[in-house]
């Protein structure tokens, strides 16, 4: 939708974007990046290599050998599809994975935020092993913003990722805390280190 609350709208065509600013446009996928596919890494492994193997769970394992070696969107091809992750190590792809090289101003970063959107029942195929094509990946349609408006909105989600993932740490150390508490605070009764008197104990009414 933008950054601009006021911007003049207009439908997208695609149904799950819906309305985007008017003078957004939407372009299908292999405009502004390249979709590249993955080999069988079984020849390739080393248990003392330098580099990253990926699949579509992350990493699988070690080699000396490398694919591409800038910032890119790793796309799932065929199992887990839905989750698309960030590489900014140089690395080596299964062929159970794709990646993307950026043919314009839409960064790597940018293209797994738009990913994040996406309701992927309405592109992917195979009921028990769900899967994608590049074919199908390179014809998806995305509202694209100019360019200082990408920067923007880049700066804008980085932002409020980073204020999110500080309180998701804060929050976090309060329940370990806490669970350290209880724990400490049953075996301490256990124990008998501190005595509970009957006006102590809630009892729920009935």
């Amino acid at each position: 939708k933008g950054l601009d609350q006021n911007a003049e709208m207009k439908d997208s065509g695609v149904e799950w974007i819906g309305e985007i600013p008017k003078h957004w446009e939407v372009i299908k996928l292999k405009y502004f990046a390249e979709i590249k596919t993955g080999r069988d890494p079984s020849r390739i492994y080393s248990e003392n290599g330098c580099y990253e193997v990926l699949g579509t769970g992350g990493v699988i394992g070690k080699t000396n050998q490398t694919m591409f070696n800038k910032t890119s969107l790793i796309l799932g091809r065929k199992g887990t599809i839905d989750k698309p992750f960030i590489q900014k190590n140089p690395f080596w792809i299964s062929d159970v994975v794709y990646y993307t090289e950026s043919k314009s101003y839409i960064t790597p970063e940018y293209l797994w935020f738009l990913f994040t959107q996406i309701d992927f029942s309405f592109y992917s195929y195979g009921s028990t092993l769900p899967s994608m094509s590049k074919d199908d990946y390179e014809n998806m349609k995305f509202p694209i913003p100019p360019k200082k408006e990408v920067f923007d909105i880049e700066r804008f989600i980085k932002k409020n990722l980073i204020t999110k993932n500080k309180l998701i740490e804060k929050y976090n150390r309060k329940k370990d805390l806490l669970n350290e508490y209880r724990t400490s605070l049953i075996s301490s009764a256990v124990t008998g280190k501190i005595r509970i008197t009957e006006d102590m104990i809630w009892v729920p009414n009935p």
